[in-house]
C-alpha cells in the first residue's frame, strides 16, 4: 500500500478565561472560588474540522462528535492530572471541580489522553477486546497529546494542544456468499478480528503474553436479526507491520463452520481500514480494501488489495470419452484477484453437461462436439472439446491393448501391445525385415505414448502420441521417418480419424 498521511490530528481547544454571566453577583462568588491562574480548557471545533473526531461508528454526525460524559485527562509538569467532562450544556468543565491546572511558569508543557479509564495514562494503553456497543469501542479510541505552551497574555486568548490517535480502524463487510450456500444459508453466527498488538507502553505497541488481541466487534446493519450481505464489524486495532503469519479475521458460518483469513496487514494510527469479504463453504477472501483518513474528509482509494480478474485461461482435454464424467479446470490471473470463482457453460449440454457450474463437473453424454465457456468476473474464455467413442488416454487404462499400423522404409507393420500396471508387453510383430524391432513406451508420467522402430543399435522412427489432445509427431534418423498409413485403435476401437500430425 501506498503510505498515507501521518496521524490523524485531532485538536484540542484549551481555553482561558471565566465564561460571561448575566449577574454581577455570579461573577463575583465564581472569581472567589477559581483561582486567577488558572487553566480554563473547552475541547471545541478545530479550524480544519467541523467536529473533533470520535469512534462512535454509528452514522456521520456520531462519528464526528465527543458524547456528553466523556472525558479528557490532562496535566503539566509539577501538578496532579485534571480531567475535563464534557456536560450537557456542550462546555468542559473540571471533575471534581476543585481541581485546576495551574499557571505556574511563562511556559508549560501540557500533556492529555483519551479516555480517562483504570491503567490508561500518557504512556500506556491496553486495548480492550470487547467492542461490541458504541461506548465500549469509544473507550477503545486512545489518543495522547503533548506540547509546549506559552502561557498568553490575556487568559481570554485560547491555547490549542493536538491529540493524535494511536489506534486505527477496521471495518469489515460482508460483500457476498458465493452460490454454495443457499438464499436460507447465506448469514454468519460470528466475526471476530485480530489486532496485530494489545499494549502501548511508552511509546512502544507490542503485544501481552499470552496475547489478548482477538476483539468483538461493533456490528451493524443485521438483516432481520441475521448478519448477512452489508452487515458491517468495526472495530479499533493497534497499527503494526505486516504479521502475514498471524491470523486476522474469524468467520463462522451458519452451521458454525470457522473459516479464517491469515495476515494482518500494516496498518498507520489513524486511517480507516475497510474490508469487503466474500465468504465460501470452504475459504474466505478479502474483496476490495478502502483506506481514508478517519475524518472522512480526505478520502483516498489505496486501491484494490485484490483486483479485479485480467485473464482466465482454460486448462481442458480437446477429446473426452463419451460416457466420462470429470471436472474443468481453469486459470485465473491475477492470483490474487477479487474473486475468481469460474462459473462454467457447455454450448450443447446434449453433448457435454455441466452438472456443477462452479466446480467445472461434467458428464460426456454423447459423440459430437461443444463449446465450454468459463467466466470469471467479466472476464470469459472458450475451448472447443469433442466427446468421442474412444480416446488415446484410454491407452494408460490397465489391460488396454493398443494396436499400431504403418508402413515404413522397411515396409508395413501392424504391432499390437498390451497395456499392464503402465507398461506395454508386444504380444507380436509383422515388420518385413526381421532385423527390426519395435516397442511402445510411455513418458511424460504417462501423458504420452512412444513407439520405437530399432534394430538395437539405431532409432530409426520415433512417433510420439500426445493423449491429452490426441496429436502426434515423426521423427527418426534420415531415410527411414518415412511412415504411412498410419493407424491405431484402443481395445478394438480405431481413433485414428480423431489423430493430427503437429509435423
Amino acid at each position: 500500500m501506498k503510505t498515507l498521511h501521518k496521524y490523524l490530528p485531532l485538536v484540542v481547544l484549551l481555553m482561558i478565561g471565566l465564561l460571561a454571566n448575566c449577574h454581577k453577583d455570579d461573577d463575583v462568588a465564581s472569581s472567589a472560588v477559581r483561582p486567577a491562574d488558572a487553566v480554563k480548557l473547552s475541547f471545541a471545533a478545530s479550524s480544519k474540522h467541523t467536529h473533533l473526531t470520535r469512534s462512535n461508528p454509528v452514522d456521520a454526525q456520531k462519528e464526528t462528535a465527543f458524547n456528553v460524559g466523556d472525558g479528557v485527562s490532562v496535566s503539566v509538569p509539577g501538578q496532579n492530572p485534571v480531567t475535563y467532562v464534557l456536560g450537557n450544556d456542550g462546555y468542559w468543565t473540571e471533575n471534581p471541580t476543585t481541581d485546576y491546572l495551574l499557571w505556574k511558569s511563562n511556559t508549560q508543557t501540557f500533556s492529555a489522553y483519551y479516555p480517562v479509564t483504570d491503567g490508561t495514562s500518557m504512556t500506556h494503553f491496553t486495548l480492550p477486546t470487547d467492542q461490541t456497543t458504541e461506548a465500549k469501542i469509544a473507550l477503545a479510541d486512545y489518543m495522547t497529546a503533548q506540547k509546549d505552551i506559552d502561557r498568553p497574555a490575556d487568559n481570554n486568548t485560547a491555547i490549542s494542544l493536538e491529540l493524535q490517535r494511536r489506534t486505527a480502524r477496521v471495518i469489515v463487510e460482508i460483500k457476498k456468499f458465493n452460490n454454495q450456500y443457499t438464499d436460507e444459508q447465506k448469514y454468519i453466527s460470528s466475526l471476530e478480528i485480530w489486532s496485530g498488538a494489545d499494549v502501548y507502553d511508552n511509546g512502544l505497541i507490542w503485544s501481552s503474553v499470552p496475547p489478548k488481541t482477538l476483539i468483538a466487534p461493533y456490528v451493524q446493519g443485521k438483516v432481520d436479526g441475521k448478519m448477512t450481505e452489508g452487515t458491517t464489524f468495526t472495530a479499533l486495532v493497534f497499527p503494526t507491520e505486516a504479521k502475514p503469519e498471524n491470523n486476522f479475521i474469524f468467520v463462522s458460518d451458519y452451521e458454525n463452520n470457522v473459516l479464517v483469513i491469515t495476515g494482518i496487514p500494516a496498518m498507520e494510527a489513524g486511517k480507516s481500514y475497510k474490508y469487503s469479504l466474500i465468504i465460501g463453504k470452504n475459504k474466505i477472501e478479502i474483496g476490495s480494501v478502502t483506506v481514508e483518513d478517519w475524518d472522512g474528509n480526505t478520502t483516498e482509494i489505496e486501491g484494490k488489495a485484490n483486483p479485479t480478474v485480467s485473464s482466465v485461461t482454460i486448462n481442458a482435454p480437446t477429446f473426452i470419452k463419451v460416457g466420462s464424467t470429470g471436472w474443468l479446470n481453469a486459470t485465473v490471473a491475477p492470483d490474487d484477484a477479487i474473486d475468481k470463482t469460474v462459473t462454467w457453460t457447455s454450448s450443447d449440454p446434449d453433448v457435454l453437461t455441466i452438472i456443477n457450474a462452479t466446480t467445472g463437473e461434467y458428464e460426456a453424454k454423447a459423440v459430437g462436439s461443444a463449446t465450454i465457456t468459463a467466466t470469471s468476473g467479466t472476464v470469459s474464455a472458450t475451448c472447443d472439446v469433442s466427446v468421442v467413442a474412444v480416446t488415446l488416454a484410454t491407452a494408460f487404462e490397465n489391460g488396454a491393448v493398443v494396436t499400431i499400423g504403418c508402413t515404413s522404409n522397411s515396409g508395413p507393420s501392424n504391432e499390437v501391445f498390451k497395456n499392464e500396471n503402465g507398461t506395454f508387453t508386444q504380444q507380436n510383430t509383422n515388420w518385413n525385415n526381421s532385423a527390426l524391432h519395435t516397442e511402445l513406451s510411455t513418458i511424460g508420467g504417462g501423458n504420452s505414448l512412444v513407439f520405437s522402430i530399432t534394430d538395437g543399435i539405431n532409432l530409426y522412427t520415433t512417433i510420439i502420441f500426445n493423449s491429452y489432445d490426441n496429436t502426434y509427431s515423426i521423427s527418426g534418423q534420415e531415410g527411414y521417418t518415412t511412415v504411412s498409413d498410419l493407424s491405431i485403435s484402443i481395445n478394438g476401437d480405431d481413433i485414428t480419424s480423431q489423430l493430427t500430425k503437429t509435423n
